[in-house]
This record gives C-alpha cells, sequence and structure tokens, in this order.
C-alpha cells in the first residue's frame, strides 16, 4: 500500500483534479538511489576497480516533474484507450497502460473535463486511511515538485512511444515536461534533459560532478570518452562521475588518470614507484622501454622500474642498476642480414636468409613457432641450422651464423606477392633492384655458446645491399670488353687434350644495363650451365667430355643492327683467350630483343656461327612487303645456316602470326634446310604445376630442357597461308622430329651437339 500512496500523491502534485483516480504503481514507483563509491583501491590488482557495482541507478540527480502547458519538445506517449472500461492492475508497461490500483482508467474524456486549479473531491471511505499515510510521509519520501524514479521513467517511455498513441495522450503530454533531471531509457541507459527538455551531450558538469554523454544523448558510464579538446576521461561504471588520481583497467590494459582525469604518458612516480605509460596511455609491464638511448625495463606485475637487480628476460641475463639502466650480459642480437638469391624460371628470389650474430649460437636452433617476412610477405620456413657466412650448414658445432631456408612464393596474377627483389620498370622496360628489402624475423630460439637457456630472437633488418648470388657464381669468369660487360662459364670437364663447344647467350631488352647479375638472373640462364643441359654436350675429337661454354655478353642499350661488328669482336676476343674452344662448333641463342639480335648476327656473319636458335624473336628485320616475302639479304645469309626457332601462339608481345611462322613459311618455300620451329600453345612452368606465364616466356620451354617437337615441314611449306603450322603443348612445340642427314633429333640441344660450321 506504500507505492499506491505515493501514486496517489503524484497525482495531486500533477493537479489533474481527478476524483478517483490513483495512478498505476508501473507509472510512478519510489525511486530507488544509490550512491557511488568514489573511493579506489591503492592497488591494481584489485579488479574492482572497474567492475564495482551493476545496480547501474543514477546517483546525481532525482528525477524532476513539472506542471506545465507548453508543448514545446514533449515527446507523444501511450495510455490505455479512452474508451476502456475499468480493469484490475495490470503489469503492462506504463508506457502503455496507465492504472491506479483498484480505481477506474484515466480517460482521455475525464482529463478534458478537469478544471485547471485542484478541487476538493471526496474519496471513498475505504481510501481516507491511504491518503492520510500517504500525507504523513510525503515530506519524508518527496519534495513538492520530485516524482519517483517509475514515474519518471513511465513518462520517459510514454514520450518516445509510437505516434499511433499521439493524438490519444496529446493533452497529457502537455501538462507533463521533464527539464534538469535524469531519466532511463528502460533499457539501463541513462540521459540528462536541459531546462529546455533537451539531451545534453559531450562534458557537462551536473551537481559539481564532472560526467560525459554521447552525441545521442546516452550517458557515458565505464568506458573512456573523449573531450572537444582531444583529452581521454574515464567515467565511473555506476555513478558516471569522471575518475581522477587513480588507476583504471580498462580492456587489459592498465592507465592512470591524473588530477584533471587525463590519462598520463612517460615516465611518472605513483605510489612511491617508478612507472611508464606509453602514449595511448596504457601501462608498460613486462616489457622494455628505450630512452635516450638506454634500456629500461618494467616489472610484468607492479610494472614498476627495476634496479639494482639481475633477471633473465627471454633466455638473456641482463643487470640492472641504481637507475635501472639495463645491460645484456649474454645477449644475442642480429647485426646483420644476408640475403641468399637465386634464380627460377620466373626470374629471382630469395631462397634463404643467413643472419649474422654478435656472438656464437649452438646447433640448437628452433623455428616452430618463429615467423619470417620479406619485403612484408609472410614467407613459410622450411629449415633452419648453424652455417657458415656463406650459407652452408656447420654441424656439430657452434657458429655466428644461422640460415633459414624459406619457401619461393609466386602469384602469376600479382607479382607484388612474389617478395621479389626485382622490380620491373615498366615505363623504360627494364628489371632493376628493388630499394629496399625488409626481412623481419619473430620467435626465432637460439642458445648463445656457453649458456643453459635459450633466447627469443626479434630482428628488423633491410637487406638489399647484402646479396649472395650463388646462382650467378658459377659464371666466375667476369669482365668487360667495349661497351660490353660479360660473364663466362666453363665447363668442369673442360681440361686440356679435347675441346669443348661455346653458347654464347644474348639477353631480352629487360636487362639491358650495366649490373651484369640482370641477365644471369632474369631468364634463369644459369641452367645452361647445369645438368641435365650440359651433359647433352660432348667434346670434339674422342666426345669423352661432357659441357659447354657459355659467354652471357651484356649491351648498355637495347640490341640493333649497328652493335654486330662490336659483338663479334667481343665473342672472337672470348674464343681467342679459351684454346679449348672448339671454333667450328659456337652457338648463338636469344631471347625477344635478343633473339632479334641473334637473327641479325647470323646475317651478318653468315659462316661464323655452327646454329643459330632464336626464341620469342622479331623478324621484322627480315620480312618485307607486309610480311610477305624475306628481304634478300637475309635470305641469302640464312637459307644454309641450321636454325631452330621457338615460339608460342600466346606471345602478344611479338605475335607468332606477324613474325615467325610466315618467316618461317617463306624460308622453307625457299628451298632452306635444316630449319625447325617449335610451336606452343601457352607458357606452362615446371617449378610450379599448373602456372601459366606470360605467353612470350617461351624460353622457359628452352632453359627447362623441354624443346623437343618441330612442326612438319611438309605441311608448314605447303599448307595454305598459315595452317600448317598448329601450336602443341602435349608434344611440346610439334608432332615431328627434327631429322638431319638422317639423324633424329629428339631434343634442341643434341640437335645443336650435332651442329658444326662448314
Amino acid at each position: 500500500m506504500k507505492i499506491e500512496r505515493k501514486e496517489h500523491f503524484s497525482l495531486r502534485k500533477l493537479k489533474f483534479g481527478l476524483a478517483s483516480v490513483a495512478v498505476a504503481s508501473s507509472l510512478f514507483a519510489v525511486a530507488k538511489v544509490t550512491k557511488a563509491d568514489d573511493m579506489v583501491a591503492a592497488e591494481q590488482e584489485q579488479s574492482s576497480l572497474t567492475d564495482s557495482s551493476n545496480s547501474g541507478n543514477q546517483t546525481s540527480n532525482q528525477v524532476i516533474a513539472k506542471t506545465d502547458t507548453a508543448e514545446n519538445d514533449i515527446q507523444e506517449a501511450k495510455i490505455s484507450n479512452a474508451e476502456d472500461t475499468a480493469a484490475a492492475p495490470s503489469t503492462s508497461s506504463a508506457a502503455n497502460t496507465v492504472q491506479t490500483g483498484e480505481e477506474s482508467p484515466v480517460t482521455e474524456a475525464s482529463l478534458d473535463s478537469q478544471p485547471a486549479e485542484n478541487t476538493a473531491v471526496d474519496t471513498p471511505s475505504a481510501n481516507n486511511k491511504m491518503q492520510s499515510d500517504e500525507q504523513n510521509t510525503r515530506k519524508e519520501t518527496l519534495s513538492d515538485n520530485q516524482p519517483t524514479k517509475a514515474s519518471t521513467q513511465a513518462v520517459w517511455q510514454a514520450q518516445n512511444t509510437s505516434k499511433q498513441q499521439a493524438a490519444r495522450v496529446k493533452r497529457l503530454t502537455r501538462a507533463l515536461r521533464l527539464t534538469n533531471t535524469f531519466v532511463d531509457d528502460g533499457q539501463g541507459n541513462w540521459y540528462y534533459l536541459d531546462a529546455n527538455g533537451k539531451n545534453v551531450t559531450g562534458s557537462q558538469i551536473i551537481d559539481g560532478k564532472a560526467m560525459y554523454f554521447a552525441q545521442d544523448g546516452k550517458q557515458v558510464k565505464g568506458a573512456f570518452a573523449q573531450d572537444k579538446d582531444g583529452n581521454r576521461h574515464y567515467y565511473d561504471r555506476d555513478s558516471g562521475e569522471m575518475w581522477t588520481n587513480r588507476f583504471v583497467n580498462d580492456q587489459g590494459n592498465w592507465y592512470y588518470l591524473n588530477n584533471a582525469g587525463i590519462p598520463v604518458t612517460g615516465r611518472v612516480s605513483v605510489n612511491d614507484q617508478i612507472l611508464y605509460f606509453k602514449s595511448d596511455g596504457s601501462q608498460v609491464k613486462g616489457g622494455f622501454v628505450t630512452e635516450n638511448g638506454s634500456s629500461y625495463y618494467y616489472d610484468e606485475n607492479s610494472g614498476d622500474l627495476l634496479r639494482n637487480t639481475n633477471r633473465i628476460i627471454n633466455g638473456v641475463s641482463y643487470q640492472f642498476g641504481n637507475d635501472g639502466k639495463a645491460r645484456a650480459v649474454d645477449k644475442v642480437e642480429v647485426v646483420k642480414t644476408n640475403l641468399v638469391i637465386d634464380s627460377y624460371e620466373f626470374g629471382p628470389s630469395v631462397s634463404k636468409i643467413i643472419l649474422n650474430f654478435n656472438r656464437k649460437v649452438t646447433p640448437a636452433v628452433v623455428h616452430a613457432g618463429a615467423t619470417v617476412t620479406t619485403a612484408g610477405i609472410p614467407r613459410k620456413i622450411l629449415n633452419s641450422y648453424v652455417s657458415n657466412a656463406s650459407g652452408h650448414v656447420v654441424y656439430f658445432d657452434s657458429s655466428n651464423y644461422v640460415t633459414l631456408e624459406l619457401d619461393i612464393p609466386y602469384d602469376p596474377k600479382d607479382s607484388s606477392r612474389n617478395a621479389s627483389p626485382f622490380i620491373y620498370d615498366s615505363a623504360i622496360s627494364r628489371n632493376k633492384w628493388v630499394q629496399n628489402y625488409v626481412v623481419k624475423v619473430n620467435n626465432l630460439r637460439v642458445q648463445a655458446d656457453g649458456s643453459n637457456s635459450s633466447q627469443l630472437i626479434n630482428s628488423q633488418q633491410d637487406a638489399i645491399n647484402n646479396r649472395l648470388l650463388p646462382t650467378t657464381d658459377r659464371f666466375s669468369e667476369r669482365g668487360t670488353y667495349g661497351n660490353f660487360n660479360y660473364a663466362a662459364y666453363q665447363p668442369e670437364t673442360a681440361i686440356g687434350g679435347e675441346k669443348n663447344p661455346l653458347i654464347v647467350w644474348l639477353h631480352g631488352v629487360g636487362e639491358v644495363g650495366t649490373d651484369i647479375n640482370l641477365p644471369l638472373l632474369a631468364s634463369n640462364v644459369v641452367r645452361l650451365t647445369e645438368n641435365p643441359i650440359q651433359n647433352h654436350f660432348t667434346s670434339t675429337g674422342k666426345g669423352t667430355q661432357r659441357g659447354a661454354y657459355v659467354l652471357v655478353p651484356q649491351t648498355s642499350t637495347p640490341w640493333s643492327k649497328n652493335q654486330t661488328a662490336a659483338l663479334m669482336r667481343l665473342i672472337k676476343a672470348y674464343v681467342a683467350s679459351h684454346p679449348d674452344i672448339d671454333s667450328k662448333r659456337i652457338y648463338l641463342a636469344g631471347l625477344s630483343n635478343g633473339g632479334g639480335m641473334t637473327l641479325d648476327m647470323g646475317v651478318a656473319y653468315p659462316n661464323y656461327f655452327a646454329a643459330l636458335v632464336p626464341i620469342s624473336a622479331s623478324y621484322r628485320n627480315q620480312l618485307t612487303d607486309n610480311n610477305n616475302r624475306l628481304n634478300s639479304t637475309a635470305l641469302s645469309a640464312l637459307r644454309n645456316q641450321p636454325m631452330w626457332m621457338i615460339h608460342t601462339r600466346a606471345d602478344d608481345t611479338v605475335p607468332a602470326e606477324g613474325n615467325v611462322l610466315p618467316f618461317y613459311k617463306k624460308i622453307l618455300e625457299a628451298g632452306a634446310q635444316n630449319k625447325w620451329l617449335s610451336y606452343y600453345e601457352t607458357n606452362v612452368g615446371r617449378h610450379y604445376s599448373g602456372v601459366t606465364y606470360s605467353g612470350h616466356w617461351s624460353w622457359v620451354y628452352f632453359l627447362n630442357d623441354q624443346v623437343t617437337g618441330v612442326q612438319n615441314v611438309n605441311n608448314a611449306k605447303n599448307w595454305s597461308g598459315l595452317s600448317g603450322m598448329v601450336a602443341t603443348n602435349p608434344t611440346y612445340g610439334g608432332d615431328a622430329k627434327a631429322i638431319v642427314n638422317g639423324i633424329a633429333y629428339s631434343n634442341v640441344f643434341d640437335w645443336l651437339n650435332g651442329q658444326r660450321k662448314r
């Protein structure tokens, strides 16, 4: 009955003049007010700092209801239908139905008939005692202008309900207006209405307490909020009051708020402890901080600066002085990171990284759990071991070097994911070394020589200038001649007594420059120096030696006809300096721009080379009249030279239909002999199954030792147009065999080995 007495009192204060109306407990109830606990435990470990009470009661103000006939800012509400009859007490929300215990419901019609001032109204005798009790307790529970929280919540909900009830309660909302008060939306969210009944936002001082309200008016509780000056403040979970001079734990991070409520940063002294807070205000615990070039460590539990003590951290022994400065006693650190770059059919890639440490580590290297990224691309660690400076494994001994073998990424659709040390500059059609190549290693576990504990290695270094190129090292002879650089390989079995053939390799336009490593890495030409290709070649004479010399010149400008004489001088000079080269078995091969130069050299020097292998070459210098015939000079020079051409139908850079196909048909029609064409559909690699490269890269087949089939000569010559040449991958260039002097060759290198200058 106590609640009912308060309801009657509230109705009289609202001056509705309703004689026998009592509002239901769901509309007007006693507001429970709890005082926020503003005491904070001295130690951070008490997690109750931010998890104290979940009552959610607003403590700063009581809600206020006033009589007002103004319509400004009054929200629409729901009440029961004016035509409803008297009903029993209901548990429905006060925002939907207004009832007064056992009394009849308030109706729209009854509101319209009430005078503006209170009038004396007789009530049933059964209610006299209740009203008397209510008057006796009125001063103890409510002021003249303060309804309970329940009444405010009901009105607040009524103000924010559906517009469908607006007409029914319009006169009620004219009579009620909430100002300078807190309201609860019924879902645990608090708002504060100013003198105009509007939701306040931003930083506010209410009853002398600093609070904060979001843009939608919702009060911030138990969280940080940023004021208009960009400063962050924390607000109590219960009362919503801003905290000052205390610790707070927010989402697992500790902060300390100064007397202005702002999180402190940097080194500070709190409760006789030296603590450190990052730039975002979060406290450092269990971590090193570098200040003025010195390292300091803050305890993982208390956060206090370590001083005058020794401690092993991540397997490293440290000494901490009186000033807290850390000195590593046996810490292992990476002083240099080296890249091992190998060549693949798609170009160069970093296959290994070699970490050079400041002290020796044992073979107990553990890469499980470690991560490596190169040029921002995550790499899988395949193996790890102590090694020498070149990356070769060291067994059963300690070393200053650890090598990590990595997987080789390749994405034909997105070259940025390949972590290549090369970049292709399309503006100048050149390959270049990247400017930066950052290697990041985390959580690699090593053990210092003589130590009983392991350490975690974390390192990040730019290593682009620390390159090891074991692939190119096979070309042990380097030099310059005229305007050319060159690199050369001498077969391991080339010793006195017999002569060996020479392969001259001409690079493409992408490798033009002054760094000889570019042409050696870009197209995987190193394969010419390795088995099985080397095994295709036999020495002149008894043939007891295997292998061929390989010479790779580099031009500083794209290959052109005006360079033929200079290139010939380089080739002759190299041959003269190596008397065990058979001058009658010099083979010239080239790709793209180098393939065109191969043809130009064959035209300029028709009696020098034993065979020509133009790959993905342009034939524009040999074809005339819109590809309808060969120019006379080219025809005369090339007709009797052995040639094996390689191209793909998918070549968009040098289309086969306007180059190799008409050339091949015309030279066959002119009666040329020992001319072969391997014609592929697409350019499918071997390193990654199913990967299709650019159709222009048909040298991949050549260097992978996959040029075996040729086009049928009779079909190519006699069928109409170019229909006699059919691109094929399954038979590796064609379903016929190269047959010379009755000998059938199943491989381009076997064919080369059999060619000799007349």
